[in-house]
């Protein structure tokens, strides 16, 4: 049963057990929701169909390749493929340091938010020490290719990049905390954004061997939340389980998930702290709140490749009443054909009736009157 804020909703009263109920009225229709904070009473307008619980896994190969000339960290890609392969991520971290050990990156979405619910962490990690503190932290990012073109300048350890057009930069945070920071993603990496100048122009962390990049495509990551710590505390690789309640995020279609795996050191010398990727056994996985697309469940598919048996809305409502018509020999009653783009209309032995032709141009009367009579076809349609 439920419990709650004391409220009565159609008919059932909720008791005062619970705190984080807020629903003063309910309307019919509405679903019982939680909000990340509250349980609420809301309007079930989710884009989304099915049950939730979609997986997602770090996967080769990789987007982009750890080259330490030019990145800090690889990227793999980050989607709905496990990796079997056994792989692993390591980083030596310094003390008092908070560092990408590796990064994922999925396609586009094809969704207009992300869904309100449960994200729970598998991670399988050790260190080769265990003195001090050693954290693992994960930071999950909404990936949204730009428009226009980037440029960096500069050198040493920070550049400046400048985009062509659009405003990429407009919801971008630039910090000197990397968890805190959106980052820039080029062909060659995914940098921390440490400062922000306008719309186009923002600051980023690179290589001092760093090549700069010229009129290259670019993504923006921004953050979408930023999970607690888990501690390290086995040189042996054993499994941490973080978990995190979000909101709903607004997006769109175009934009993907970006995943950025952190480690920290505190106390005592560097650590190497190695992330095991994949595998049968120990393979890092999210499963997230998503609900499973219309298209992607089990079974739909029909037909050739890409050919759905399912209809939008506005499909399924057409025009008119009635039940659909196939392509060969229809019935149709009273139908509002439009303007023919054709030369020609084939009757073959069948009548037309008085009043059933309806013409902007002029008919010719001589082939009317013996196409019509002889039932001959075609009968043909021109402007005099």
């Amino acid at each position: 049963y439920i419990v709650g804020n004391g409220v009565n909703i159609s008919g059932l009263t909720l008791s005062n057990s619970l705190t984080d109920v807020s629903v003063l009225t309910a309307a019919t229709g509405q679903i019982l929701q939680y909000n990340g904070v509250n349980w609420i009473a809301a309007t079930n307008t989710n884009t989304v169909s099915a049950g939730a619980g979609v997986d997602f896994w770090l996967s080769p190969p990789a987007l982009i390749a750890n080259v330490a000339a030019n990145n800090y960290f690889q990227v793999d890609t980050f989607g709905g493929e496990p990796n079997v392969t056994p792989s692993s991520a390591s980083l030596t971290i310094t003390n008092g340091s908070t560092n990408v050990i590796v990064g994922g990156q999925s396609p586009a979405l094809n969704r207009t938010q992300i869904d309100p619910g449960n994200w729970n962490f598998s991670v399988w990690a050790n260190a080769n020490s265990t003195s001090g503190t050693i954290n693992l932290s994960i930071g999950i990012y909404v990936v949204t290719p730009e428009t226009g073109t980037v440029t960096m300048s500069g050198t040493g350890t920070t550049r400046t990049a400048t985009f062509t057009t659009g405003t990429p930069f407009f919801s971008a945070t630039g910090s000197a905390t990397i968890t805190s920071a959106s980052f820039l993603e080029t062909t060659l990496g995914v940098y921390q954004i440490s400062a922000i100048t306008s719309n186009t122009v923002a600051t980023i962390n690179t290589p001092a061997t760093y090549n700069n990049e010229i009129t290259v495509s670019g993504n923006v990551w921004n953050r979408y939340f930023l999970t607690s710590n888990a501690s390290i505390t086995s040189t042996n690789s054993q499994e941490y389980s973080i978990g995190t309640t979000q909101s709903t995020q607004s997006i769109s279609a175009n934009d993907g998930l970006g995943i950025l795996i952190f480690g920290q050191v505190t106390g005592g010398a560097s650590k190497i702290i190695t992330v095991e990727l994949g595998g049968t056994t120990q393979a890092f996985h999210v499963t997230t709140p998503f609900a499973t697309l219309h298209d992607d469940l089990a079974g739909l598919q029909g037909g050739t490749s890409n050919q759905f048996f399912h209809l939008t809305q506005a499909e399924y409502t057409g025009t008119g009443s009635g039940n659909f018509v196939r392509e060969n020999s229809p019935t149709l009653v009273t139908p509002n054909i439009g303007n023919a783009t054709g030369t020609s209309l084939d009757v073959g032995t069948g009548n037309i009736a008085a009043g059933n032709i309806n013409a902007t141009s002029q008919v010719t009367a001589s082939t009317l009157v013996s196409n019509v009579a002889t039932g001959t076809s075609p009968l043909t349609v021109t402007s005099t």
